[in-house]
């Protein structure tokens, strides 16, 4: 299945991205009996609740190449990772697009340990693991993209990414259930800190013969964001926008 999903991507040498990501959760499953790093450790349900959700975002990151280079603008693309945990979204998609730079922003001292890991073993010199809560990490640098992938409910997201993207750059929740009933909880956020529902793409997962319906909400930057947010303190868990 996943080969299949690849191939259809049209990612370069799929086979060997294939091999590669495999191998990947051959050592997440390792480090899983002695770090908390998964609860998903059947490669059928991995397969597809771990990479193949993970890779949704790839066209939206090829989009944006694609008019990088009809622009001629030789500066690399830049993702943000918000609750990189184990790795998901970031480092399938690094693995498919050694071209663009991932910063991937946990928390969790083990998390991060096991993402440097990843980065020495599979010579992913595309990622870059930071060890820090989001809301204390340095908006010096603006990005092209920020992902966020269970993090959290969408108008605590929006806090979480939308200060940390350029004006123009997008904003990638992944999304299961109640997703209409999360946007519409977080048009507030989105007028405070200058975003825009742009699209919301469909799609399913099937694991075991069940189809989990997924969706992932793409949100536009429009303007800049004042620079008290992301609040400190946990604010925006405990007293969302």
């Amino acid at each position: 299945m996943l080969n299949q999903h690849v191939n259809q991507l049209n990612i370069s040498h799929p086979t060997a991205v294939c091999d590669l990501m495999v191998c990947f959760f051959e050592a997440l499953i390792q480090k899983n009996k002695y770090v908390n790093l998964t609860s998903i450790t059947e490669w059928e349900e991995a397969e597809q609740k771990h990479l193949i959700d993970s890779l949704t975002a790839y066209p939206l990151i090829v989009e944006e190449q694609e008019k990088k280079s009809i622009k001629q603008e030789k500066k690399r693309i830049e993702v943000l990772d918000v609750g990189a945990g184990a790795g998901f979204p970031s480092i399938p998609l690094a693995m498919c697009l050694k071209e663009v730079n991932f910063t991937l922003v946990e928390s969790v001292g083990k998390k991060v340990d096991f993402l440097e890991s990843v980065k020495e073993s599979f010579k992913l010199e595309n990622i870059r693991p930071v060890k820090s809560r989001i809301e204390e990490f340095s908006k010096i640098n603006r990005f092209d993209f920020v992902l966020a992938r269970g993090v959290a409910e969408l108008n605590i997201v929006c806090e979480y990414g939308l200060p940390f993207l350029r004006v123009g750059g997008r904003l990638v929740a992944y999304k299961a259930q109640k997703a209409e009933e999360e946007i519409l909880a977080a048009q507030n956020a989105l007028g405070i800190l200058g975003g825009k529902i742009e699209k919301k793409i469909p799609y399913v997962l099937t694991v075991k013969g069940e189809v989990l319906e997924r969706v992932l909400i793409v949100i536009k930057k429009t303007k800049e964001t004042d620079s008290k947010y992301p609040r400190i303190g946990n604010k925006p868990r405990l007293k969302p926008l």
